[in-house]
């Protein structure tokens, strides 16, 4: 078994990433009992006066049969990191994690900075 590879944006808006992969092949899991999980992450303000951020950190299954997936209601203007994961009785396999940003949303970014702004002022 071997990790998977060619994790690549086929889109990309301010909240959402669509993403592909290389095929999956019987030959690369030696079994026909496999699990794919796509993992991502990135970090938002937590609204305080400190600048510290949160990170939010999910891993979706994924039907084994697609090299496709499409990640929704992601905050824009955002670093997200993906890595894929392959898992079967052998042991679990994952890809490198690719940095991917969403797009500016101009709309949330008056919201977003008008809010942050006002609170940092006082």
């Amino acid at each position: 078994m071997r990790a998977l590879r060619g994790l690549t944006a086929t889109e990309i808006q301010p909240r959402l990433l669509a993403l592909q992969w290389e095929h999956l092949g019987y030959n690369l899991t030696r079994c026909h009992t496999y699990t794919l999980s796509l993992c991502y992450r990135y970090s938002m303000p937590t609204g305080g006066s400190g600048g510290n951020n949160a990170t939010v950190r999910e891993c979706l299954s994924v039907d084994r049969n697609t090299s496709h997936f499409t990640l929704r209601d992601l905050p824009p203007f955002r670093s997200v990191h993906v890595r894929l994961a392959l898992a079967n009785p052998e042991g679990k396999k994952e890809s490198r994690e690719v940095t991917f940003q969403t797009e500016e949303d101009s709309e949330w970014a008056v919201l977003f900075y008008s809010v942050f702004a006002d609170k940092n002022m006082q």
